[in-house]
């Protein structure tokens, strides 16, 4: 339930700042925090010898 509710929170927030006008820069940085989000978990794997 706490996941829905956050996700309904952050959907509002981004549908009141992303525009056309910014979209594409937005998704971009979506993108590059979403890849350093995947290396850090990935590395948490690699230290901790989980299958990841």
């Amino acid at each position: 339930e706490a996941d829905r509710e956050h996700s309904a929170a952050e959907r509002k927030m981004l549908d009141s700042f992303v525009d056309k006008g910014n979209f594409k820069s937005v998704r971009a940085s979506v993108n590059r925090v979403l890849g350093a989000l995947w290396e850090m978990l990935s590395g948490v794997c690699q230290r901790h010898a989980i299958a990841c």
